[in-house]
């Protein structure tokens, strides 16, 4: 059949995707190493401690950042512009305040 690929180049690819997304991982997290021991030299316990409680809330909350739009856009190639930035309108809005509340502080 036509537009049918390989199983060879399907295992090629999956192997280098799988070894790309690893080195990210690796090189972000070397990043994030970094960065944390410069905020440990910079920052006073009390400030150091309100970054880590932001920090893990931003993290556990991008999780469902995407809530589907990921999935969407695989089923549906060519979207309108206002279907993609309509779901992360209120995300926008939530991270300003937030960022502003923090500068604040």
């Amino acid at each position: 059949m036509e537009g049918e690929i390989e199983l060879d180049v399907v295992k090629k690819r999956a192997v280098k995707g799988v070894a790309v997304l690893t080195g990210r991982t690796l090189i972000l997290n070397l990043i994030s190493f970094v960065s944390q021991g410069l905020l440990w030299a910079f920052l006073n316990p009390s400030q150091f401690g309100v970054f880590l409680i932001v920090s893990a809330t931003v993290n556990f909350l991008s999780y469902f950042a995407d809530i589907g739009l990921g999935r969407r856009l695989f089923k549906k190639r060519k979207l309108p512009k206002k279907k993609i930035i309509g779901p992360y309108s209120p995300c926008k809005k939530y991270w300003f305040r937030s960022s502003l509340l923090l500068f604040f502080y």
